[in-house]
């Protein structure tokens, strides 16, 4: 009964992340229509010849598509722009190393395809996964910092907020160095 309650937990965050991009999908699409639609009704200032205006509303629709076509593609090679941000703060001996230039070689294939989509609540259940002391490891903390900031975008209150939940109050004990 575990095995199946497992199954039925993962299922049902599976559904919920599922109807999550569903819903951003079809919100973005409401108002890309709206905007569409909006567009046109004020391309007719003046209502005159049926055929002139319908020509009007063909023709702005297709600059607005262009225009849109364009926007889309700027704020890809933008978002995109993690990897190289990505290549050019690594040193040259880290690149150098075999099993990171693998590593480097699956994020180029993955950037190329555009298809890293990660949800701020799939990246912080992942974390939660992580114990206390691979959280806060330096090398983890730097790795967390990039994707949160450069791909995923979530802001610095938020998960240092979840981080705050996560670990908890955190005191010195008597015997540490002071601080500098």
């Amino acid at each position: 009964t575990s095995l199946s309650a497992d199954m039925r937990g993962k299922f049902s965050e599976v559904m919920k992340e599922a109807s999550l991009y569903l819903h951003e999908s079809l919100e973005h699409l409401d108002r890309k229509r709206w905007e569409n639609s909006t567009h046109k009704f004020r391309t007719l200032e003046n209502i005159g010849e049926f055929r002139k205006d319908f020509d009007k509303i063909k023709k702005t629709s297709h600059v607005n598509e262009v225009h849109e076509n364009k926007v889309q593609k700027t704020e890809q090679k933008t978002e995109d722009n993690w990897y190289s941000t990505l290549l050019s703060s690594l040193p040259k001996s880290v690149k150098e190393n075999h099993n990171i230039q693998r590593i480097l070689e699956k994020l180029a294939r993955i950037c190329d395809r555009g298809s890293i989509r990660i949800r701020q609540t799939h990246f912080l259940k992942v974390l939660g996964g992580l114990r206390i002391w691979e959280l806060c490891s330096p090398e983890m903390s730097a790795a967390t910092e990039f994707i949160r900031e450069k791909i995923i975008k979530m802001p610095e209150d938020d998960y240092n907020e979840w981080l705050q939940s996560k670990v908890g109050d955190v005191y010195r004990t008597q015997s540490a160095p002071p601080m500098r």
